[in-house]
């Protein structure tokens, strides 16, 4: 399947609710419903300016009590496994 790439509203604009969906190739969807997944950017220039370590994906490494390891700064969230 194609992916989305506008959405438009019924009155042909986004400042309406969801009529339909143009997929990437071109074709054109009734939908009254889109799910967008969440893209979580960490702001933490001040933990990373600290020297804080980073995992695989980039965010800042801390244990299971939310507590980054060689600086000792605590983490509000939930910690990743």
């Amino acid at each position: 399947m194609s992916e989305p790439t506008n959405v438009i509203g019924a009155d042909g604009r986004l400042t309406c609710l969801l009529a339909r969906v143009r997929m990437a190739d071109g074709t054109v969807v009734s939908r009254s419903a889109l799910f967008v997944p969440p893209n979580f950017v960490p702001i933490d220039e001040l933990l990373a300016g600290l020297g804080c370590e980073r995992d695989s994906e980039g965010m800042i490494k801390v244990n299971m009590d939310l507590v980054e390891q060689e600086v000792g700064a605590v983490s509000a969230g939930a910690p990743r496994r």
